[in-house]
């Protein structure tokens, strides 16, 4: 996780922690939760120029939505 690009909101899903600095091109990174220091890139193939403000989990789904400052909604599907 790169240091000082800003981040606005972290999510759980009761396992990983999902976050993005505000300001990009970059992935969302994840931690596994109750760590929180070790951050790894979630899906390189998706790259957005701004960050999130506010995110949502559709558990039976297995998807996290998320409001991106500039960049509107979007959908990460989360592995099985």
């Amino acid at each position: 996780m790169s240091e000082g690009k800003g981040y606005n909101a972290v999510f759980g899903d009761g396992q990983l922690l999902y976050t993005a600095p505000g300001f990009g091109p970059t992935s969302y990174f994840t931690s596994p939760e109750g760590e929180g220091t070790t951050w790894t890139a979630f899906d390189t193939s998706q790259q957005f120029n701004s960050g999130p403000f506010e995110m949502a989990l559709d558990r039976a789904n297995g998807i996290i939505y998320s409001a991106n400052w500039g960049d509107g909604l979007w959908a990460l599907k989360l592995a099985p």
